[in-house]
This record gives C-alpha cells, structure tokens and sequence, in this order.
C-alpha cells in the first residue's frame, strides 16, 4: 500500500481552505483571522424620560432591531429590559449589547447614517444613557 506524502505547503494550503469552509459554516466574520481575536463589545443602557410612552419604548426597540439590516459592520446584536434583582440599575431601564468584529467596524457604524438617524429618533425619548465599549474574544453571535 502506497501513501502520499504531501509537502508542508500543500498542508498549509488545505488546512487554509478548511478553515475558511468552516468560518463559512460556523458564521465567524470575514475579519476573523483566528479563535483568538478580540470581537468589540459595545454596550449602552438607556433611562427613558417619565413622559415616555410604553408605545414609544417599543418604537425605540423595533428601530433598534431594524439597525441590524441597515449596518453590515454589526456582527451580532442583543437588547431587552432590566430584570436584575439587585436593583443597582441607578434608573437604567434597558440595555443594548452590539459586537463588531474589531473597532473599526465599531467606529464605522458610530457614523453610520442608520445610526444616526436611530439616535436622532430615540435620544429626545431618552432622560440619560450609559456606553462602555471592551474587547473580548467570546462573541455571542445571534
């Protein structure tokens, strides 16, 4: 029985090729180079005005959403209300997590005409908001 030997640059070649079917497969970003890198994770929490509708909270949440069709540079989004139990949310009332695959991925959608026009919608129903953007290497994709 005979086997093949393969040269070290056809290995590297495959192994190359297999990694991309499963970053394909998987839903890794295209920028994603290995399992080590560091996926930007922008937060914001936002307290609604008093004079804020329930009806209008819901707009605000929907457009949200509707960010992610609009923005390719966003890798996964997830959003809701509080429902701590150690009621330290200092009147902050929903949280909004987004992942980019790196930070200028980030920076390009801060100037987004989406984002924009999201934050010229929701901000005049907004009493305060909270942002911290960290880098981390567990995305959540959704």
């Amino acid at each position: 029985m005979k086997f093949a030997i393969l040269k070290p640059t056809r290995v590297m070649g495959m192994l190359l090729a297999l990694f991309a079917v499963l970053a394909v497969v998987y839903g890794l970003p295209a920028t994603s180079k290995t399992a080590s890198t560091q996926f930007v994770r922008h937060m914001v929490s936002v307290k609604f005005k008093e004079t804020t509708t329930p009806e209008q909270v819901q707009q605000v949440l929907s457009a949200f959403k509707d960010m992610k069709t609009g923005i390719p540079e966003i890798y996964a989004m997830e959003f809701g209300p509080d429902v701590s139990v150690e009621h330290k949310n200092k009147g902050f009332t929903h949280g909004f997590l987004l992942t980019f695959a790196n930070e200028k991925d980030r920076d390009n959608y801060l100037v987004h005409p989406v984002h924009k026009n999201f934050l010229a919608f929701a901000k005049p129903l907004l009493d305060d908001i909270f942002v911290i953007d960290i880098l981390t290497t567990a995305p959540n994709k959704k």
